[in-house]
């Protein structure tokens, strides 16, 4: 029998509650899940009759019941992964941070959870019993509105007109943009979409757009691929040009700068003394070179020039900052 999708949450809910010995009545069922009584008595037939459960009626306890435990509502079976992956899911859905979003997932995965084998608990208290993850939450009031609105303008393919100020530029100015995909990365949402200013693919960090406003144009959305786009980026930052950086780390750093992958180009090569090199194909020269800084004089630039210049400047500056009187 074919079983309408909207109809599973409820069936697995009946399920469940028969399947814990309640005895729930048929007035208790429809309260519960806000359905009429006749809607609750279709289902318990369909639940009998087209799906084999082995629902019976008790006149004493004057409730429904199962007349043996081992009965499966389950259509599916997963794997030890998949179970680890849901139970992931649920936990790092909280990443979302802002409580609009994070309680419609919940919700999302807690109606998951009725198409589920008992055994498996989606219960995100359970599962942070043994992952958590470190919270980053929104940085603005205004990031909801703007996060729900372009997440619509996204699955309706609607352009979008941003009031947007560049941290690179200084700069505040319109901008009517394609909205293609939101990416979130070191505590912050950026937009990634077609801006028509620009006839290119531009990424706006969600903070700095100072307004919103939903057009009643459309657009066709063309081929893209996250990966692909991001594919130089470092740390979220595509700049005009692509550089070949060459970075030199202390013996003290190397092991740390080792253990992780920082960026898909990199390679890494030992020095006799301990050292190592770290080379890296980035877009852009901002992000890497606030990185560099943070390791201070465990690192030295060896290419490009541009970059090691800056860093000179930078160092420079630090100089000045710290020779002169404490203020």
């Amino acid at each position: 029998m074919n079983i309408e999708r909207h109809i599973w949450p409820r069936l697995y809910k009946i399920h469940q509650m028969l399947s814990y010995k309640s005895y729930p009545s048929r007035q208790q069922l429809a309260e519960r899940l806000e359905v009429s009584s006749r809607t609750i008595q279709r289902d318990i037939d369909m639940l009998r009759d087209s799906l084999g459960a082995p629902i019976e009626y008790d006149k004493v306890r004057g409730g429904y019941y199962y007349n043996r435990d081992n009965f499966s509502l389950v259509p599916f079976d997963l794997t030890n992964q998949e179970k680890l992956a849901l139970g992931m899911a649920v936990v790092f859905s909280g990443q979302i941070g802002d409580p609009v979003v994070r309680n419609a997932m919940f919700s999302g995965m807690e109606k998951i959870s009725h198409l589920l084998p008992n055994e498996l608990s989606l219960d995100a208290d359970g599962w942070q019993e043994a992952i958590s993850y470190a919270k980053e939450n929104f940085q603005a009031e205004n990031l909801r509105e703007q996060f729900l609105a372009f997440m619509r303008a996204i699955e309706q393919k609607t352009v979008v007109e941003i009031t947007y100020h560049s941290f690179s530029s200084q700069t505040t100015g319109k901008r009517m943009i394609n909205p293609y995909h939101l990416r979130k990365s070191r505590g912050m949402w950026y937009l990634i979409g077609y801006c028509h200013q620009r006839n290119s693919m531009r990424m706006f960090a969600l903070q700095r757009i100072r307004s919103l406003r939903t057009t009643d144009q459309t657009f066709i959305r063309k081929q893209f691929d996250i990966e692909h786009y991001m594919r130089d980026s470092l740390f979220e930052e595509r700049g005009e040009r692509v550089y070949e950086v060459t970075l030199r780390f202390s013996a003290s750093q190397a092991p740390y700068i080792k253990e992780r992958i920082w960026h898909s180009s990199q390679k890494t090569h030992d020095l006799p003394n301990g050292e190592i090199l770290l080379q890296l194909r980035v877009s852009g020269l901002d992000s890497i070179k606030r990185w560099i800084m943070q390791y201070g004089s465990e690192v030295e630039v060896i290419e490009p020039r541009e970059l090691r210049e800056n860093i000179k400047l930078e160092a420079t500056k630090l100089m000045e900052l710290y020779n002169g009187p404490l203020n």
